[in-house]
């Protein structure tokens, strides 16, 4: 079933490689490499499926999943980082991130975790 996703990753080339890897699978993509932005689009378009990235230096994607889920509650937040704590998993669990996958990515894996 094709989404509605929003894919936030400061580092363009991540954001891009993230936004062809989900077209592939006929999601419809938005892609910002700005957190600020992100929340904007969440204020204003149906968003499915909100990706994000932690370690962003605009705002942490522990702050962005806290301000999706605050305002858009039923949208799962998917986190996709680097950051491969057990610290930077506990964050984002408790601020109710859906998953947690880290790069490099695994298309496979990112394809299972949006369709969940």
């Amino acid at each position: 079933m094709a989404r509605r996703l929003l894919v936030i990753d400061d580092e363009k080339d991540m954001c891009d490689l993230l936004q062809i890897a989900l077209e592939r699978e006929g999601h419809q993509v938005i892609a910002t490499t700005s957190a600020k932005a992100a929340l904007e689009w969440v204020a204003k378009e149906d968003i499915d499926v909100v990706l994000t990235d932690l370690g962003m230096a605009e705002m942490s994607g522990i702050a962005v999943c806290e301000r999706v889920l605050g305002t858009q509650p039923d949208i799962p937040v998917i986190v996709v980082t680097g950051q491969n704590t057990m610290d930077s998993v506990v964050g984002a669990l408790r601020a109710g991130a859906y998953d947690f996958i880290t790069k490099p990515v695994d298309t496979e894996l990112l394809k299972i975790s949006v369709e969940r």
